[in-house]
């Protein structure tokens, strides 16, 4: 699902770049044709305005006996910014004779072009046109009684085709790299995605394996029985007293597993100020005697007046989680120190065991939903591997930390930071 997503996304990526591109590329393309085509147009008029002028010129000069050819100017200016194509400009006599007019044209044409052009002169229709089997533009004008057509080279107007070819190759190479941007952009996007969605299938694998054997027992315990309906309650205690175990463990993990989802989704959580260090002491008293029985020692140093803003009946049992762990945990005969202290306007606990060693391994993971060292599996039957999972999310969830650090010379130590009320 979500390569599909992954390809989903580089496919919308990909689209929206692709038409912003050829929208773009499409509206440079067709204004350098409509300049183009205003350009030629103009070139066309303007070579009929020069021979129209020329050939009044020369009339008047005529008339008074002087002859003066009057070629069009260059230079000096005069066409910055102007376009100027070559043309090849011709009358159409009375007679429907087609003459070049050679004083004022700039371009000629080869002998087979002007026998095919002479031949349809006539007949086409005034104004701005295409001649594409001749690879022509002309423009047809009368001026003073007298028909002109003026001539300009079809490629004046197909510059833009080249342009469009630059833009491609341009626009293809753009395409590859956006591309290859996606791909790492989807890859980033959707790497949260991709952890959250393994997270859930290892959670829901997990959850399976500590609900199979509970339930393995209760349906074999029922199984037995069944087999014995004669029996009395007390007969079959054993395989009843069983069942309730297991029930009680089911009924354990589910109420571990909803407390999680609680503090994930931060329902539930009453801020008040609660003062850390008579939490803590209440805490740590509550397993003195578990310490007594593992023949280790519990010291506690806490800063005084040590204020958070916390829920007391979350934090409370994120302490006791740790604590419980600590003491669980300790070598025989060794010693667990809980300290408290405010620093940097924020509440530090941390809680240590001696001789507690977690491998570098294992400590990346001590706080995964379900996660459990080999250490914990033989000391401890009925955790569930949940504790410490909930404990950090309620670390976070009330603005903290929780850490873990661990050394064969000092034993295993957690901390936990929240921020002073």
């Amino acid at each position: 699902m979500l390569n599909q997503l992954k390809r989903k996304f580089v496919t919308i990526i990909m689209a929206i770049v692709a038409v912003v591109l050829a929208t773009v590329f499409a509206g440079i393309c067709y204004s350098e044709y409509r300049n183009e085509v205003e350009a030629s147009n103009q070139a066309l008029r303007e070579s009929i305005d020069r021979s129209a002028a020329f050939e009044a010129r020369s009339a008047a000069n005529a008339a008074g006996g002087v002859q003066s050819s009057n070629p069009p100017e260059i230079g000096g200016g005069m066409r910055t910014g102007r376009f100027f194509a070559p043309a090849a400009v011709f009358k159409i006599t009375d007679d429907g004779s087609v003459v070049s007019d050679e004083a004022t044209a700039s371009a000629s044409l080869s002998a087979d072009t002007l026998a095919a052009f002479s031949a349809r002169a006539t007949a086409l229709d005034y104004g701005i046109g295409d001649l594409p089997d001749l690879g022509l533009r002309y423009a047809k004008e009368t001026v003073n009684g007298i028909t002109y057509l003026s001539l300009v080279d079809s490629s004046t107007v197909q510059g833009w085709q080249r342009i469009a070819l630059q833009l491609s190759v341009a626009g293809i190479a753009a395409l590859a790299v956006f591309l290859l941007v996606s791909i790492k952009l989807a890859n980033w996007a959707l790497r949260p995605v991709q952890e959250a969605w393994r997270a859930q299938k290892q959670f829901v694998a997990d959850a399976s394996h500590e609900l199979k054997t509970p339930l393995t027992i209760i349906l074999a315990n029922s199984a037995i029985l069944l087999k014995h309906p004669e029996s009395t309650v007390a007969q079959q205690s054993k395989w009843i007293e069983s069942t309730q175990i297991e029930a009680e463990r089911m009924q354990g993990l589910t109420e571990e597993m909803l407390s999680l989802a609680e503090i994930e989704a931060q329902a539930s959580i009453e801020l008040s100020d609660v003062d850390l260090s008579d939490l803590i002491d209440r805490e740590a008293l509550q397993f003195e005697s578990i310490a007594f029985e593992r023949g280790c020692a519990l010291d506690a140093d806490t800063e005084e007046g040590v204020v958070v803003k916390a829920d007391a009946q979350r934090l409370g049992k994120s302490i006791a989680t740790l604590i419980e762990n600590a003491c669980k945990y300790v070598e025989a005969g060794g010693r667990v120190r809980i300290g408290l202290s405010s620093e940097n306007g924020r509440a530090v606990l941390s809680v240590n065991n001696s001789g507690s060693y977690i491998e570098r391994d294992d400590l990346e993971h001590i706080f995964d939903r379900f996660y459990r060292t080999d250490k914990a599996r033989s000391g401890d039957a009925t955790g569930y591997g949940l504790g410490l999972s909930i404990a950090k999310e309620t670390a976070e969830a009330h603005g903290g930390t929780l850490s873990a650090s661990s050394s064969r010379e000092g034993g295993t130590t957690f901390t936990l930071t929240l921020p002073l009320a």
